[in-house]
């Protein structure tokens, strides 16, 4: 019972994000158990998805301030360093790089999927900031 409401709460979170289908895929999981590979002692991807929830709406953001002021301070650095401009939503996508490049070192840890998670759904925020603006 608690891993149902459990996803109920990642997929109203994903459908506020804007993720209507993958909030129906979280809602779906069980529904081909066949399908589904064995578990592994660990993570599982609702506990990935919540410990992100967690983070970005929680301790990162009152230790750096709302994502959006972050990320555009970080973009502000990195154009003064590169010498071309980078927006705050580039920041999200090479985050996310970062984390892949961790993962495919093959030494990956629980917690590169979580912040991958993380930068995913910042970079959503901005993306849909942006669209709102235009």
């Amino acid at each position: 019972m608690d891993d149902l409401i459990s996803r109920r709460g990642v997929s109203a979170w994903l459908g506020n994000l804007g993720y209507p289908r993958l909030a129906d895929i979280v809602m779906d999981c069980d529904r081909f158990p066949s399908a589904q590979p064995e578990r592994k002692k660990g993570m599982n991807r609702i506990d990935c998805l919540e410990t992100a929830k967690k983070i970005i709406m929680g301790d990162r953001e009152q230790q750096y301030g709302k994502p959006e002021n972050n990320f555009a301070r970080i973009a502000h650095y990195w154009t003064g360093y590169l010498g071309h401009e980078i927006t705050p939503k580039d920041v999200a996508a090479m985050m996310c790089l970062m984390k892949i490049a961790r993962i495919s070192s093959g030494h990956g840890k629980a917690d590169n999927w979580v912040d991958l998670v993380g930068y995913a759904a910042i970079g959503s925020e901005l993306e849909s900031l942006e669209t709102r603006e235009e």
